[in-house]
């Protein structure tokens, strides 16, 4: 999609994979503090309404919207900031989800999401493949756009069993005073214990 839609190669590349590395770290802050205050549903609905977005302006830049060149670069790479913030804005959400309920058994559940997570990476790429070749490269975009409905959708049903972020702080900054310092994340309360 960024070949097509900007013509940038080679290394060029690499400036627009930058912007995923800054809005993955822009997502984790902003989703670590909704995960804080227990605002899980909002932040879920707004990530995948944020996914949306930058869904919609791939689909502009594929459809010929900007003039070529530097707005064209400006768009595309705004859509790919915005899509990386949404992504990794979900990740403190899921992981305060999958924490509550294992228990004793943390450390197996995460490292379980990931496998999960390079799982639903493979199989994106293989439905994304069958949509590239049924409906081209517009379709990538707009069946995005689907997507993100669906998931703001799902987000707001209420789980089988409800879970609790208030046993879990994110540490995206030093801690305060009664904190404990994490490698991302202190467990405290009887879920951890």
């Amino acid at each position: 999609i960024l070949r097509v839609g900007t013509g940038v190669t080679g290394a060029g590349v690499g400036a627009f994979q930058m912007l995923i590395g800054l809005g993955s770290i822009a997502g984790l802050a902003i989703g670590a503090r909704s995960a804080n205050r227990g605002a899980a549903r909002a932040m879920m609905a707004g990530a995948f309404g944020l996914q949306g977005v930058a869904m919609a302006l791939h689909a502009n830049e594929l459809a010929g919207g900007a003039p070529a060149g530097w707005p064209t670069y400006a768009a595309v790479g705004g859509a790919i900031l915005l899509l990386a913030i949404a992504l990794f804005s979900l990740m403190p959400q899921i992981q305060t989800r999958i924490l509550s309920a294992a228990g004793h058994s943390a450390p197996v559940a995460l490292a379980l999401g990931g496998s999960a997570n390079s799982l639903g990476q493979g199989f994106g790429a293989a439905f994304g493949g069958v949509v590239l070749a049924h409906l081209g490269v517009i379709g990538l975009p707009l069946t995005g756009i689907a997507i993100s409905v669906v998931g703001a959708v799902a987000s707001q049903s209420k789980p089988a069993a409800r879970v609790s972020a208030k046993n879990f702080t994110f540490a995206m900054a030093p801690p305060s005073a009664g904190e404990s310092a994490g490698l991302g994340f202190d467990c405290t309360g009887a879920v951890c214990g």
